[in-house]
């Protein structure tokens, strides 16, 4: 049984969560009372917990009284997100309620700050981080985040915030108990301040650059500046990386520097066809590759597969191996992919991982309005391909293989069920080897359109 407390929200609690959604606006200001005939506590815990990913739900309910206010702020403040509107009216009113209340840190987990060109402009040398007085004061408040985001739709460089906003930024990333770091177009930051940061135990950047080369010649991730006793991140166990080859060059220089073990065990990889990228790859295989287990090879929307992504020579403890292709490139990607692993089949050698998962992801925006047509380009056009992925995989070359994983994830889909397990019948026909081995899981996963 949780310990309840006689809580009532103040005005300015009423106001943030006002804030957390349109929709969720509280009425007037008028005092919260309890009902006249209130229910038991444990129905109304069984209620929040039904509500968990329901925000404006979770925010109206906090408003009805002491019994559903003090459940529903775990839930409710446990992501901070901002930046996707109102940033300067949040991050004041936020920061007004930790100043009165500081206990309230404790539930704040998870900080997302993002730049959104819906609200802002697509310059990289703007942003409301910049112009924010309130967030600098706000950071070190939130003393129990464990998930820290930054996230941009378009870009941000790191040199246009305030030092005072970066030192706290830095620090919040350094805390021992922040575990998990997300980084998304985000420039010219200093990866060495990351690497240090011992405490990290999944990290993933996507898209994101150190600062340009120095006029004077000094490298700003010049190891000499750091205190002698240098240790790294050395409980990391997810690393996931896309077109930043400036941080996987400086992640892996720290790490031979100071002599601390970098060792993920879970590898994700953004697919792209800069041979910077390619060459920072190779370096990092060739570094961790003996530690990991399960590999997945992401293609973003508008980048095709490339080759340098499969080398499995220099991962001899593969578990698990994943690739998510988008069916806009499907007849090049699939081609490289199952190239690469005929190449596997025909080395001589035998290859460790048991589960192999191919995602196939459709959306309207790749294929156009008539998305039906995927069902006969996939499934019949193209059928071949699954002719020739099942005789691969059936190779001696996959002695541990288990489990052979094809998921279609259908995005704005207008096609029928029945179109949609007509087109698994004709791939599940296409594979009996596999099939036969009661090896092969086929999935379909549709969202339709919102209405």
């Amino acid at each position: 049984m949780r310990m309840k407390r006689n809580v009532q929200p103040g005005s300015g609690m009423r106001r943030y969560l006002s804030l957390l959604s349109f929709s969720a606006k509280p009425h007037d200001n008028r005092p919260v009372s309890s009902p006249e005939f209130p229910l038991p506590q444990e129905i109304v815990d069984a209620i929040v917990d039904q509500l968990e990913d329901d925000q404006a739900s979770l925010a109206v309910a906090g408003l009805i009284s002491r019994h559903w206010y003090q459940p529903t702020r775990e839930r409710l403040f446990r992501h901070i997100k901002l930046g996707d509107r109102q940033p300067q009216s949040r991050c004041r009113l936020l920061l007004q309620l930790l100043q009165q209340g500081p206990s309230l840190a404790s539930y704040m987990k998870e900080l997302t700050l993002v730049e959104d060109p819906a609200v802002y402009s697509h310059s990289a040398h703007e942003s409301w981080l910049q112009l924010s007085s309130y967030t600098v004061k706000l950071l070190p408040l939130l003393t129990s985040v464990t998930h820290l985001r930054i996230m941009c739709h378009y870009r941000l460089n790191w040199s246009i915030l305030p030092t005072t906003l970066q030192a706290e930024l830095y620090d919040m990333m350094a805390r021992p108990s922040t575990t998990h770091l997300s980084l998304s177009k985000v420039h010219e930051i200093n990866f060495t301040r990351i690497a240090q940061c011992r405490n990290l135990e999944n990290l993933s950047l996507r898209r994101v650059s150190g600062p340009p080369p120095s006029p004077t010649g000094i490298d700003v991730n010049n190891f000499s500046t750091l205190t002698q006793k240098l240790t790294g991140n050395q409980g990391l166990r997810f690393l996931g990386v896309e077109d930043c080859e400036d941080a996987v060059q400086a992640l892996l220089a720290y790490a031979r520097h100071s002599g601390t073990p970098f060792q993920p065990a879970v590898l994700e990889v953004g697919t792209g066809a800069s041979e910077a990228m390619a060459s920072a790859l190779k370096s990092l295989f060739s570094f961790c590759g003996p530690t990991i287990e399960s590999y997945t090879i992401r293609q973003p929307f508008h980048d095709r597969l490339s080759p340098f992504v499969f080398e499995f020579g220099q991962l001899p403890r593969l578990n698990r191996f994943t690739v998510s292709l988008h069916a806009e490139s499907f007849h090049h990607s699939f081609t490289v992919l199952l190239d690469q692993l005929s190449n596997l089949a025909e080395s001589g050698t035998t290859w460790p991982f048991a589960i192999f998962t191919l995602e196939l992801n459709i959306e309207r925006r790749s294929v156009g309005r008539d998305i039906s047509r995927v069902v006969d380009y996939q499934a019949k056009a193209n059928s071949q391909v699954w002719e020739r992925l099942d005789s691969i995989l059936s190779s001696p070359a996959f002695p541990n293989l288990a489990q052979v994983a094809v998921f279609f994830g259908v995005v704005n889909s207008t096609v029928s069920e029945l179109a949609w397990t007509t087109a698994q019948g004709r791939v599940i026909r296409k594979m009996p080897a596999l099939s036969r081995r009661g090896l092969l899981v086929l999935r379909i996963s549709r969202r339709p359109p919102a209405s």
